[in-house]
C-alpha cells in the first residue's frame, strides 16, 4: 500500500459520510486540485457551489452567490485549505449557530480528511530511544530493529557493499566524511541504496520527492518498494538520514540521535514528523496525475542537484558552496547533470563557478517545486560538505564580490583603513541579544578609544538594527569615526570585512563574513554555544581563532531564542589583548 492508496480510501469514506448528505463547496480552493482527484471528487455528487460573482456555473451544481441562501441549501460544507471563505463560514456558523457541519479535507486533524491517517493517529517511535512496547510493535509490523539501525547509518563500508550487491564499483566511494557517504553513491550512481526494513534485503531507488515546504528542514523522501513500499526521508542542511515512513502502517520512525545532538529535541520531534508527512500527502493530492506517470516512468532519471533552497547564508555557505568547490577538487562535478537555484543564492553561484552546468532558478514554492522535478523526471538531491570552507572558495567569493562593488564604495573602504585599529561591531537585537550591548558596546568603544585615538567603527548587522545604532552613537565621545555598514549589500560586506583588524559579534550569520575574511576577534553568544577557549567560530582552512567572553546568566534555557547577560569589561580586556598581538605587526592581510 501506498500513500495514493490511502488518499483513495479515504475518498471512499468520504463518499460514505456524505451519502443522503447535501454538499456545498466554494470551487477556489478545490480548482487547484490535480483533474485525477477533482475526478474522484466528483463521485461525491456535490449538490451546490457558492460563488461571490458569476463563475462556477461551469461546475453544474446549483450555484448560490449569497452565502446565506447557500448555507440553508446544504447539510455540510466541504472546504480544500482554510481560507476566508472557510473562516467566513465557521464565523456564520459560530454567530447564528448554525447546524451546518463542516470538513476541510486538508485538514490532518479531522479523521473523515483525506490527508489523515488510516487510523485513528500516526504511529511515531524514536528508533534510538526505543520502548518495549515500540520494539514489539516494531515486530508485530514486520519490520526489523536492526535493518532499520543499518538504515540509518552513514557508513562507508556498508555503502560499499550495497554498491557491490547493485553491480557497481565500490570504488566509486571515497572514505573522507567530507562528503557523506549516501550522498556519495547518489552523485556517483544516480540512486539511492537501503536495505529493506522488513527482510534486509539491499534495494535502490531513483525516485525522489522533495518537500522544501520550509528553508530549514528541506526534506526530499526517497520511495522504496521491497516487502512493503517505505520513505527514507534525507533533510537537515547538513544532509542526513532523519526518518523513515511506512505508509500501510502509518509508522513514522525517527532516526535522530538526541545523545549528539541535544538541540535536535525542538526541530526533530513528533508533531514535525506528522506534519511532513501530511503536507507529502497534500503534495501528491495537487500533483496527482505528475507523481503517477513518474514513478511508472522506466527511463533513467535525470541527477538534479537542488542549491539555493535554505535560507540561512552560513549553511549555504559552509553546506554547499564549499561542497561544490569540494566536488572541483575531486574531479567529480561532472557526475552531476544539472543544478537548479533556488532563491536564497546570497552570493551568486553562477559567478563563483562560471562553468557549473545551472539549468535555470526555481520557485520557493513548495508545490510548484515538486511538481516541475516530476514533471522533468528528476532525481534530486542537496549537497552537504562537512569539512572547513576552502581558502580557494574563499578567494573566488571575494573577488566575484569585488567586481560588483561601485568605485564610491571602495574609495569608503579606503577611507575606513586609515583608521587603526578599524573594529567591526555587529547588532543583533531579533533573539538570542546580548542584553545591555547599547550601553557595553559604547563603554567598550569609549575606552578602546582612550587609547586608541585613531580607532574606526563599522556597525555590521541588518538594516532594523539602525535605532540601536543611533542610540549607541549618542553616547560616543566626539570624534570616533564610525561607519554604517547596514545596508552593505552582501557582496559589500564581503570586501568591507576583509578592511578590518578584528570584530565584536554575537555568535550567528553575520560571523559568516568575518570567517571568510580570516579576522580573528571576540564573540558574546548564549553559554550552549559558548567555548572555554578560543576556537574556530565557522569551519574553514587556516582558521583565525574566535576568543569567547564568560557569560553571566542566560535569560533561558532555549539556544536560539533566548537573551543571555556578559560583562563589557571582558570585552574590552579581550580587545586590548588582540591590539597587543596585531600591534608587532601593523600589517593588514585584508
Amino acid at each position: 500500500m501506498d500513500i495514493t492508496d490511502i488518499i483513495k480510501y479515504k475518498f471512499e469514506k468520504l463518499k460514505e459520510i456524505l451519502f443522503n448528505k447535501r454538499a456545498g463547496i466554494c470551487p477556489y480552493g478545490f480548482e487547484s486540485l490535480n483533474p485525477d482527484i477533482l475526478r474522484i471528487l466528483a463521485e461525491t455528487k456535490i449538490s451546490a457551489t457558492y460563488v461571490h460573482d458569476e463563475m462556477g456555473r461551469i461546475h453544474g451544481h446549483n450555484v448560490f452567490v449569497n452565502l446565506d441562501e447557500f448555507l440553508d441549501s446544504i447539510d455540510i460544507y466541504l472546504s480544500c485549505g482554510k481560507d476566508n471563505h472557510f473562516y467566513g463560514v465557521l464565523h456564520k456558523k459560530r454567530t447564528q449557530s448554525l447546524k451546518v457541519d463542516m470538513l476541510d479535507i486538508l485538514d490532518a486533524e479531522d479523521n473523515r480528511s483525506v490527508i489523515a491517517p488510516l487510523r485513528e493517529k500516526y504511529t511515531y517511535i524514536k528508533l534510538f530511544r526505543l520502548k518495549d512496547d515500540e520494539e514489539i510493535l516494531l515486530k508485530n509490523s514486520g519490520y526489523s530493529r536492526e535493518y532499520l539501525k543499518l538504515i540509518s547509518e552513514d557508513n562507508c563500508k556498508r555503502e560499499k557493499e550495497y554498491l557491490t550487491r547493485m553491480n557497481f564499483d565500490p570504488k566509486l566511494i571515497r572514505r573522507q566524511r567530507e562528503i557523506p557517504f549516501f550522498l556519495q553513491s547518489m552523485l556517483c550512481t544516480g540512486y539511492v541504496f537501503s536495505p529493506c526494513p522488513s527482510c534486509g534485503k539491499v534495494c535502490k531507488t531513483d525516485q525522489s520527492f522533495c518537500m522544501f515546504t520550509n528553508s530549514y528542514h528541506q526534506l526530499i523522501f526517497y520511495r522504496f518498494c521491497c516487502c512493503k513500499i517505505f520513505y527514507l526521508l534525507i533533510g537537515d542542511s547538513q544532509q542526513r538520514k532523519i526518518g523513515m515512513y511506512m505508509p500501510e502502517d502509518e509508522l513514522m520512525v525517527n532516526f535522530i540521535f538526541y545523545n549528539d545532538c541535544p538541540s535536535c529535541e525542538a526541530p526533530y520531534n513528533k508533531e514535525y514528523y506528522e506534519k511532513w508527512i501530511n503536507d507529502f500527502k497534500k503534495h501528491i493530492l495537487f500533483c496527482w496525475n505528475n507523481r503517477e506517470h513518474y514513478v511508472s516512468q522506466t527511463k533513467k532519471k535525470r541527477n538534479v542537484c537542488l542549491i539555493g533552497f535554505v535560507s540561512n547564508l552560513g549553511h549555504h555557505l559552509a553546506d554547499e558552496l564549499s561542497a561544490v568547490q569540494k566536488l572541483y577538487d575531486t574531479g567529480d562535478i561532472n557526475k552531476i547533470n544539472t543544478f537548479l537555484i533556488g532563491s536564497h543564492d546570497y552570493f551568486t553561484i553562477g559567478d563563483i563557478f562560471p562553468k557549473l552546468p545551472i539549468s535555470g532558478t526555481a520557485s520557493q514554492n513548495s508545490i510548484f517545486l515538486f511538481k516541475i522535478l516530476l514533471e522533468n523526471n528528476c532525481f534530486t538531491f542537496r549537497l552537504c560538505h562537512r569539512g572547513p570552507i576552502q581558502e580557494e572558495l574563499a578567494k573566488k567569493i571575494y573577488h566575484t564580490s569585488a567586481t560588483k562593488c561601485t568605485t564610491s564604495f571602495f574609495q569608503e573602504v579606503d577611507e575606513s583603513r586609515r583608521h587603526w585599529p578599524l573594529v567591526w561591531i555587529t547588532l543583533r537585537s531579533h533573539n538570542r541579544i546580548w542584553l545591555s550591548q547599547k550601553d557595553g558596546l559604547a563603554n567598550i568603544i569609549n575606552l578602546l578609544y582612550k587609547n586608541f585615538p585613531a580607532l574606526g567603527i563599522i556597525f555590521d548587522g541588518m538594516p532594523a538594527e539602525r535605532p540601536l545604532m543611533e542610540d549607541i552613537r549618542r553616547l560616543l565621545t566626539q570624534g570616533i569615526a564610525t561607519y554604517d555598514a547596514l545596508d552593505c549589500k552582501i557582496h559589500e560586506t564581503v570586501v568591507w570585512a576583509h578592511a578590518i583588524d578584528f570584530y565584536i559579534a554575537p555568535y550567528g550569520n553575520g560571523t559568516n563574513f568575518t570567517s571568510l575574511a580570516n579576522k580573528t576577534g571576540i564573540v558574546h553568544t548564549h553559554s550552549t554555544w559558548m567555548r572555554n577557549e578560543p576556537f574556530c567560530m565557522n569551519r574553514r582552512e587556516n582558521c583565525e581563532l574566535a576568543i569567547p567572553v564568560r557569560v553571566k546568566y542566560d535569560s533561558g534555557d532555549d539556544a536560539f531564542t533566548s537573551n543571555y547577560e556578559i560583562e563589557w569589561k571582558d570585552i574590552y580586556d579581550a580587545a586590548i589583548e588582540i591590539t597587543r598581538k596585531l600591534k608587532t605587526g601593523k600589517t593588514r592581510t585584508g
